[in-house]
């Protein structure tokens, strides 16, 4: 019997994508992204985990690339990109409310501390809990031990757990641990898959 659906929220809860939130960025500091691609690869992870603050980040742009921005204005682009391009998928988040009155709602979401914060100010978080950000965690999706804390603070196995997320390379560890996975592609989709694992929808 299902008793916790965990959701994703980049993708799936938030429309738009990060991706084309730093391409805007870059276009607007008027940085090529290629330039800056080794700190990508090489820092991506750090910045997911909290163990890297994208200030600092791009105080490493703006050394990399001589740029003439400070700190503070290359960070007010970035925020005005992120929420230009991020908006609440409110018909789902209507829907989450109802799930909350029969489950457990949860979230595990990778994302940096900036996000976070700026997410908050939707003021959806209160729908969710446990919440797990991987920047607060400093492990993200796809590794076991972010999986392995969402049951822990659910105090329920996997077995009895849906996950939900618009990334299939995030389910192999979360299906080997048990978890039930729907692949999100729209928010009619996925209420029909849900209704197929026996989620109650009304």
């Amino acid at each position: 019997m299902i008793k916790a659906i965990v959701f994703d929220f980049g993708g799936v809860l938030l429309h738009g994508s990060i991706y084309d939130v730093w391409g805007r960025f870059f276009d607007k500091i008027g940085v090529d992204p290629k330039s800056v691609e080794h700190l990508k690869r090489k820092y991506s992870s750090d910045l997911s985990e909290g163990k890297l603050d994208l200030n600092k980040y791009f105080g490493m742009i703006k050394k990399e690339t001589s740029n003439p921005l400070n700190i503070k204005a290359i960070r007010g682009i970035w925020e005005k990109e992120f929420l230009k391009e991020t908006s609440v998928n409110t018909r789902l988040l209507v829907f989450v409310k109802k799930l909350r009155k029969k489950y457990r709602v949860a979230a595990i979401s990778n994302v940096n501390n900036i996000e976070v914060k700026l997410n908050n100010k939707n003021g959806f978080y209160s729908n969710f809990n446990p919440l797990i950000f991987s920047c607060k965690v400093g492990v993200k999706k796809p590794d076991k031990d972010i999986f392995l804390l969402a049951l822990k603070k659910l105090s329920l196995p996997a077995s009895e757990c849906v996950f939900i997320d618009d990334l299939r390379e995030h389910f192999d560890t979360a299906k080997a641990l048990g978890f039930k996975t729907i692949l999100f592609k729209n928010n009619r989709k996925l209420i029909s898959d849900l209704k197929v694992l026996g989620v109650a929808l009304k």
